[in-house]
């Protein structure tokens, strides 16, 4: 039969049960968590766990008096066979914490031989399934059952395992790692001394002449900092320096240690320190910021602020040393000054922020796992720095596409290469959600700032429509002109430079150009009424501008018109309104009667003297007589008939044109064909068009008289199909 617990029984029980060991003040049965220096505790045995050892809290103890022996004349110190084999291990990996404990374990030698201790190793070494479940709490189990074997009192600096040994009914002394000094004094750092304040950073390497890079940003000079080499052991004692100091200060901390490398932070100073067998000699290198700026020192302009201000997805580009690491910082700081959020994701935390900016690392070794946690914390924006493998790309696209304002900071020679180091990793068509800001920093100063957007386009130097498809356009953000097409050719990605921005300028005129402009100039004469501009922009592609009124008289209906140019002067023509610019520059031109002043070399219509020229062009060339000044090409281009009839399969306006012999109607529409030629929608006569879309008079002929004197009169000459 059970009894069941009352309410006030449970309570009373509670209170004598040990609370959770979340609580630093915390009491069970005399043990302490917070730590007492001034406690004394009498026993003749202690047994010391790994991180008492490494932290080297246990030889501090003794010499301080804070275990006395009470039978024997000196205290007796038992490190555990399990202890120096993980410490060794450790060592063998190059790893700091090994070499700390081995030099405890020699400062405990050391009072031994004096006789103020007695050391001595107990207990068995892990065996090798012990070592691989190291993590799983096997070797601090091996290290408790020596300590219960022997007895004594059990010395550790991890609060787990002194949790653990309690309840197992060890005697235990919690001794927590050297208490960390908020105000230790960097300045005591021998390093300091190769620094002054234009060093950036300082490299020293065995059998090497100390260097740094010195000088304002954008301008920085590699220099020998003395005459002397660095030693072997100059670096082993910088190295135990900075490694100490870390532990001392609060601000400062180990961020990564490899089998051959470790990185430090210490303030605001990033430390490599490398050795064999990851680098071929001893090197520490020491990075510092040498200008903290202000956000509006950049002058960024209004329109740059406000994409900041809309968590949109921004990366920072620049090369090494360029001093996108400030610029980022300035931009946390202007993020925070306007109410937002801020965190940042780095490896390792270097940027130099505001205490209110939380600084992450990988959390447990996985950028991954920070950014699932960030999602949790719900920033307004995210600094990520830097953005390097395809799993960073990666990680800011999620998080991007999750509504979390983003700004990248990636290595570039050029801004358009940060782009390019997306394509691969992200989908093409994903990317100007991603990111659609770049801002390129060069000598510690914005040097570019660049906009992506999507859209379907024919890509830059395709002519038929058929070829369009999604295009990434880049553009310049102040100006508006792209200068880069991103899209897809097969199975390639290409990066396609269109401005004067891009890696290639835009292409040279070739000398046979102007001809060819002067040919179609010829043929768009017949019908545009106003002025126009004729360019080349390759060899078979051509831009045409004209006014609104014009434009839709040179496509025709269903393209006919612009197709039969196209075939007669086999270019490949874009027909566009002209600019308003253009009749400023020609009624500037009307005003002054000037010529072409502002003369391009080509008369095109554009400048402020073309209208004059081509008026001038148009008499002389195109007159199909000198004495009547007949201009056979205005015929086909009069703006109350090329809608009605030009465009009309049945009804066609010829275009005429001149030899010594021949008075030409060309209509090639009707290749091959029997037509009828009517004035004024009267008959006048029936011929046959040849196979090349020509009906050929003689220019002495009667019928040649009647044309030109109907077009002296304003009649309408046309050509229809026989029997309509």
């Amino acid at each position: 039969m059970t009894t069941r617990k009352t309410s006030s029984s449970k309570s009373q029980s509670s209170k004598s049960q040990t609370k959770t060991f979340r609580s630093v003040e915390t009491e069970a049965d005399g043990f302490q968590f917070d730590y007492d220096s001034d406690a004394v505790f009498p026993t003749d045995i202690i047994v010391a766990d790994t991180s008492a050892v490494i932290d080297g809290v246990l030889s501090t103890s003794i010499t301080g008096g804070r275990y006395k022996p009470v039978e024997n004349d000196v205290l007796e110190v038992i490190i555990p066979e399990a202890v120096l084999a993980e410490l060794e291990n450790q060592a063998d990996s190059k790893r700091e914490t090994g070499v700390y404990g081995i030099d405890e374990l020699l400062i405990l030698r050391q009072m031994d031989e004096e006789g103020q201790i007695q050391l001595k190793f107990e207990g068995n070494r892990p065996t090798v399934h012990q070592i691989r479940d190291a993590k799983l709490g096997e070797v601090d189990a091996l290290i408790r059952q020596t300590a219960m074997n022997v007895g004594g009192l059990f010395v550790t600096s991890d609060k787990v395992q002194a949790i653990v040994g309690k309840a197992r009914g060890l005697n235990v002394d919690y001794v927590p790692p050297v208490i960390r000094e908020k105000e230790a004094d960097v300045s005591d750092l021998s390093v300091l001394s190769f620094f002054d304040d234009q060093t950036m950073s300082v490299h020293l390497k065995t059998n090497v002449m100390p260097m740094a890079k010195r000088g304002s940003v954008g301008e920085m000079k590699y220099l020998p900092i003395r005459d002397t080499l660095c030693t072997a052991q100059e670096l082993e004692r910088i190295k135990s320096e900075l490694v100490h100091f870390t532990k001392i200060d609060s601000e400062s901390f180990i961020e990564m240690e490899y089998n051959g490398a470790l990185i430090l932070q210490v303030r605001d100073m990033r430390i490599a320190i490398t050795e064999a067998p990851f680098s071929d000699d001893f090197e520490i290198t020491i990075v510092r910021p040498i200008a903290h700026v202000d956000f509006e020192k950049y002058q960024a302009n209004d329109i740059l602020k406000e994409r900041i201000l809309q968590q949109r997805g921004i990366l920072i580009a620049g090369s090494p040393g360029a001093g996108k690491s400030t610029f980022s910082a300035s931009v946390a700081k202007f993020l925070l000054e306007n109410g937002n959020v801020v965190k940042t994701m780095e490896s390792p935390r270097d940027l130099q922020v505001p205490t209110e900016i939380t600084q992450y690392a990988p959390l447990e070794g996985k950028m991954e796992n920070t950014a699932d946690l960030l999602l949790l914390v719900r920033p307004d924006y995210t600094i990520y720095d830097e953005v390097r493998k395809t799993q960073d790309f990666m990680l800011f696209a999620d998080m991007r596409l999750a509504g979390v304002g983003m700004i990248g900071v990636v290595h570039a020679t050029r801004a358009i290469d940060a782009v390019q180091r997306l394509i691969g990793r992200i989908e093409l068509g994903v990317i100007p959600q991603v990111v659609d800001t770049v801002i390129f920093i060069d000598k510690g100063q914005i040097s570019k700032v660049y906009t992506l957007e999507f859209t379907v386009k024919v890509p830059h130097g395709m002519m038929e429509a058929d070829l369009a498809r999604p295009v990434i356009i880049v553009s310049e953000m102040t100006s508006g002109k792209t200068e880069f097409e991103i899209y897809t050719y097969g199975e390639q990605v290409v990066v396609m430079p269109v401005g004067p921005g891009g890696a290639a300028s835009p292409t040279e005129r070739k000398p046979f150009w102007a001809e060819t402009e002067e040919m179609l100039s010829e043929e768009i004469e017949r019908y545009a009424s106003g002025p126009f501009e004729v360019e080349l922009i390759s060899d078979t592609s051509a831009v045409v501008k004209v006014k609104t009124a014009d434009k839709k008289k040179i496509i025709g209906r269903g393209g006919d018109t612009i197709n039969r140019i196209e075939s007669h002067t086999g270019l490949r023509i874009d027909v566009r309104e002209m600019p308003a610019h253009y009749f400023y520059a020609k009624k500037k031109n009307e005003k002054n009667h000037a010529g072409d002043s502002d003369s391009d070399g080509r008369f095109d219509g554009y400048d402020a003297g073309d209208y004059d020229e081509y008026a001038s062009q148009r008499r002389k060339k195109r007159s199909v007589s000198k004495t009547d000044e007949f201009d056979a090409s205005e015929f086909g281009g009069y703006d109350d008939v090329s809608d009605e009839y030009g465009n009309n399969p049945e009804y066609v306006i010829p275009i005429f044109e001149k030899t010594k012999k021949h008075f030409i109607l060309r209509v090639p529409e009707f290749s091959g064909k029997d037509v009828d030629v009517f004035i004024s929608g009267k008959p006048f006569f029936s011929a046959t068009v040849g196979r090349g879309g020509d009906i050929k008079l003689r220019t002495d002929s009667e019928l040649v008289d009647k044309i030109k004197d109907g077009f002296r009169n304003g009649e309408l000459i046309e050509v229809r199909l026989s029997g309509n």
